[in-house]
């Protein structure tokens, strides 16, 4: 819980790391910032075939991006174009979801909802 901003524990302590978190948090300690500085100054070479770094991980990112859309897809889930950002997000309108699945109640979702159906499906199903 602490990179999500919550702990748990005697109240003595949390008031000092409350105050603390969000200095820390989102800061690297001074080694690893000096160790970056070194690490920038190469990214801006030739990698991998690549004119740079960024280059090359661009590369990276966009194979696997599509691997993970053509997966999608082979399961009748339509990927859905992003504007940029580290996820993909699926359209699942077209899964058949049992319906059993989309009756049933639980204790934390008394009116079954479609989405809450599809997870419970593919959770104990796939």
């Amino acid at each position: 819980g602490w990179q999500l901003g919550w702990i748990v524990g005697p109240s003595r302590y949390l008031r000092d790391i409350q105050v603390l978190l969000p200095f820390i948090q989102f800061c690297a300690a001074t080694p690893m910032q000096d160790a970056l500085v070194q690490v920038l100054k190469q990214a801006d070479q030739p990698y991998e075939g690549e004119r740079n770094y960024y280059d090359w991980l661009k590369q990276q990112y966009t194979m696997k991006k599509e691997k993970l859309e053509a997966a999608l897809r082979a399961a009748n889930i339509i990927p859905m174009k992003g504007q940029g950002g580290f996820f993909l997000i699926g359209d699942t309108r077209n899964l058949k979801i049992p319906q059993e699945y989309l009756e049933e109640s639980t204790p934390a979702m008394k009116n079954m909802t479609r989405d809450w159906a599809l997870c419970r499906w593919l959770a104990k199903q796939h």
